[in-house]
């Protein structure tokens, strides 16, 4: 019966120090600092094998005091009794002898955790390259947990197409004649812009990096690479021949680094410096006229975009025109493009440093801390008797701010796909 608790025992600690802050740093905390997890994992594993330790080669006798097991058998009488010789067990360090040459039961607690730090520091060594090297998946996969902004985007999905209708109907009317074969998307580990497109009732051809290779591209399309875009390097050579002949390319955050940068060089080139998990304000660039800003800045708005371990970007082309930027991001990183464009031969390119689909928003000034209702009535001025009774009272639960945000990053979406179905006639 003793054995069976001491089993149970050993797997609590097992699994309270060591499987379940695992577990928990790297599913559902893992920090922006990974020396700040690595820190966390080390010392909950070294108290467990304190504890382990203790458990498995311990006992405490009758004198309270903590001996190892091994050579030294209790006796009710002193405590202990040894079956070594003094100079084994001394050696050992069981018990000690003092300077008056008196034996005493040794403190044996400072050596076990000797014993545990340095396992732990093992332990941990080896669990690092693991760490450094799925770091940012497991964060993506954390942030996706938290989806902040989930109803505030079903709900820009449904208001979009009425937003356009009231703005530009003849954008409306080319929008909905997009077909499948128009759009093809590359799915990403860490965006989704497939989704935002559901949502919003926008038709399109879904393939995997995998798929790419043997997948065959037209140049009156829109070829749209998630986060991160990590392609094929023999695809780079055919990315290039698609946007020579007039294709369109649209690639967000790491898709620069990973193909736009090799595929067609000279224009933009990655930092290498990472932000956080954050939301960044965005203020309109370029005041001519663009097909691609078309009613995203609504009057007196300001909108912010979502980055994460997101890469600020160099200009380094005058072809290049800055169309989104950020005075926070220029603050933070000396870099101030988020989304930008260029022509390339018969084709063009458009990239973003923030994501397609917009995970979450910061509500900072009253006007975001508005309901979504009032937003949707005053700023996008939609009439609300137009939505269904259920759709419209859950807008009240949205705050203005992340309405605003997703409609920004959808609207910019959708003017993208707009722009290539008008220029397709000449193709």
């Amino acid at each position: 019966m003793q054995a069976a608790g001491q089993l149970l025992y050993f797997i609590f600690l097992v699994a309270v120090f060591f499987v379940a802050p695992l577990w928990y740093q790297l599913f559902h905390n893992l920090s922006d600092k990974l020396y700040i997890t690595a820190a966390v994992l080390y010392l909950s594993f070294t108290v467990g094998y304190y504890l382990i330790y203790v458990l498995m080669n311990t006992y405490r006798d009758n004198r309270g005091n903590l001996v190892l097991i091994g050579g030294v058998k209790r006796r009710p009488e002193d405590g202990f009794q040894s079956a070594e010789s003094e100079s084994t067990v001394l050696g050992r360090g069981v018990i000690e002898q003092s300077t008056d040459g008196l034996m005493s039961v040794k403190d044996i607690r400072p050596s076990i955790w000797r014993r545990a730090l340095l396992f732990s520091l093992i332990l941990l060594l080896l669990l690092l390259p693991f760490l450094m090297h799925y770091e940012e998946p497991l964060r993506y996969q954390q942030a996706l947990t938290v989806d902040s902004n989930r109803d505030a985007i079903v709900s820009m999905g449904q208001l979009l197409k009425l937003k356009i209708e009231k703005d530009s109907p003849g954008d409306l009317l080319v929008l909905n004649s997009v077909v499948k074969d128009d759009v093809v998307i590359i799915t990403g580990n860490y965006d989704r812009v497939e989704v935002v497109l559901d949502l919003a009732k926008i038709p399109y051809t879904l393939i995997t990096p995998m798929q790419f290779a043997r997948f065959e591209l037209k140049p009156r399309q829109l070829l749209m690479i998630n986060c991160p875009g990590k392609l094929m390097p023999d695809t780079f050579p055919k990315i290039e021949k698609f946007v020579a002949e007039g294709g369109h390319l649209f690639t967000t955050d790491w898709a620069l680094i990973n193909t736009l940068e090799r595929a067609i060089p000279g224009f933009l080139k990655s930092s290498q410096l990472r932000t956080a998990d954050s939301v960044v304000s965005i203020e309109k660039a370029y005041t001519g006229e663009s097909e691609l800003l078309k009613h995203v800045f609504l009057p007196g708005g300001t909108p912010s975009w979502w980055v994460f371990s997101s890469h600020p970007y160099k200009v380094q082309n005058d072809a290049v025109r800055l169309l989104v930027s950020s005075k926070q991001m220029k603050t933070q990183f000396n870099l101030e493009s988020v989304a930008t464009e260029f022509a390339y031969k018969k084709g063009r390119v458009i990239h973003t440093a923030t994501h397609f689909y917009q995970q979450r928003s910061i509500i900072v000034t009253r006007e975001q801390a508005r309901s979504g209702d009032e937003y949707v009535r005053n700023d996008m001025q939609i009439d609300i008797s137009r939505l269904e009774a259920d759709f419209a009272a859950r807008l009240k639960n949205i705050k203005a701010g992340q309405l605003e945000d997703t409609y920004s990053v959808i609207r910019f979406i959708a003017n993208v796909i707009i722009a290539r179905k008008k220029t397709q006639a000449g193709l």
